[in-house]
């Protein structure tokens, strides 16, 4: 959650002078709800616990219409507002809506259906509180989306970005990690499940990202909705660690970005970027991405190695190991759908990892069965089924079919006492074999509990 301390270390993206908090809307206490931060420009929202650092109007207007309905006291409204702003205002649609709009023309069915339902938000959040998780995706992110955040581990972008989220076990307690481009907080919460010492700050453009990554995912961390491409908010050596999945090939300003983590980060913070776009490939959603080289041109002040994102997935499937005294061969590179860019200037850090897996079940209490299988059980065993939602979620997703069993048999009194965080030593060692194989998964409760 928010606390004025956090706000206090924080400056303007765009004028860059100290942020204040000028009011809190409701109860005043250590964390902050709602409210309304003052720089030397502009006026920024807080609503549901999300510092919005971007700015809605043009430089010839400063007023927020966020911030006006948080002065008169109209939370529902203000939220309302930041749920459809996705861009400053500008004459005619936003580049969000002109992008769906231009998929949907060329047959896309995933963008129709968003294009189609964006006006249909619901305006109140709070309202929504009941609703079951796969509900509210179909309402804020429908069709394909929704099957696609639901089901983020049986996708081999999130699989194969789970062994470098697991070096962030090597930074020491106290330090803070940043994560870019977080989505719905999948990520966030793994990180916070298995790495409680290492405060967390989250950011994202969008706000109902974040707004479903609050209610469902990682209600304890520092969120703020900001666009990456301007300056970023925070001071000098700031943060130990950077991760950003699935989001770098998106963003135009690369190496302005790059430098300003070079600012913030300290001088041996691990920088992990894993599911990078090959330009050289072809993508369902491409982005903006860059050939192996040219990554390496943006990163070229921290010592950093490229891997094929689909060898760290066959290295950790199969072995439990992540490679980094093995960076991939041009020639693979240059194949690679995906690449997984690690850097950091740690001199003792490019060796074999095989101590990584045992890390993702050291908080069994949190695991569950991976929402892509369908269960089956009765008092002895429990069955379970590869279960895709839909053909085109198991297409995207075809490489980690390799990988996840088709089936599986356990033994249903190991899951309850799974679910009753009471494991027998004995259990141990099955339970390391089913988190590796992504078959248990660690998943925010109630959010995945099964009806």
């Amino acid at each position: 959650m928010l606390t004025p301390a956090f706000i206090e270390e924080l400056h303007c993206p765009y004028c860059g002078s100290g942020l204040a908090l000028e009011r809190v809307i409701g109860p005043r206490s250590g964390q902050i709800e709602h409210g309304i931060v003052r720089c030397g420009c502009y006026r920024y929202p807080i609503i549901d616990g999300i510092l919005i650092l971007r700015q809605q109007s043009g430089p010839a207007d400063t007023h927020d219409a966020r911030v006006e309905h948080l002065m008169a006291g109209n939370v529902g409204q203000a939220r309302h507002r930041a749920m459809h702003v996705d861009a400053p205002l500008a004459s005619g649609p936003g580049w969000w809506h002109r992008m769906l709009s231009r998929a949907a023309a060329h047959g896309l069915p995933m963008a129709g259906a968003l294009a189609r339902r964006q006006s249909a938000r619901p305006q109140n959040l709070e309202a929504h509180a009941d609703v079951p998780f796969a509900e509210l995706l179909e309402t804020l992110r429908p069709g394909l989306y929704a099957q696609y955040l639901y089901h983020r581990y049986a996708n081999n972008s999130f699989l194969a970005s789970v062994a470098p989220l697991l070096l962030l076990g090597d930074l020491a307690p106290g330090q803070r990690v940043l994560e870019l481009t977080c989505g719905i907080g999948h990520s966030a919460f793994l990180m916070q499940a298995l790495f409680p010492h290492l405060p967390l700050v989250a950011t994202d453009h969008d706000f109902v990202n974040l707004s479903i990554a609050r209610r469902h995912f990682i209600p304890n961390a520092q969120l703020l909705c900001l666009d990456a491409e301007a300056p970023l908010p925070f001071a000098e050596h700031s943060f130990g660690g950077v991760f950003c999945l699935d989001g770098f090939h998106y963003l135009r300003s690369k190496v302005a970005l790059v430098r300003e983590l070079n600012r913030i980060t300290e001088a041996e913070a691990l920088w992990l970027f894993p599911h990078l776009h090959n330009a050289r490939a072809e993508n369902f959603n491409p982005g903006i991405p860059l050939e192996p080289d040219q990554y390496r041109h943006c990163f070229a002040d921290v010592p950093h190695r490229i891997f094929a994102e689909s060898s760290l997935l066959s290295d950790f499937f199969v072995d439990g190991a992540l490679r980094l005294d093995r960076p991939s061969p041009a020639s693979d590179l240059a194949q690679a759908q995906n690449l997984t860019l690690i850097g950091t200037r740690r001199h003792d850090f490019w060796r074999e990892r095989a101590d990584l897996a045992p890390r993702l079940a050291s908080r069994s209490q949190r695991l569950l069965v991976n929402p892509i299988y369908s269960i089956q059980a009765d008092e002895a065993v429990t069955r379970l089924t590869l279960s895709w939602p839909s053909p085109r979620l198991q297409d995207e997703c075809r490489e980690v079919e390799r990988y996840l069993p088709k089936t599986c048999e356990l033994d249903t009194a190991l899951l309850q006492r799974l679910r009753a965080g009471d494991l027998l030593d004995s259990d141990l060692a099955t339970v390391h074999e089913l988190v590796r194989k992504f078959v248990l998964v660690n998943l925010p409760l109630p959010t995945y509990t099964r009806p």
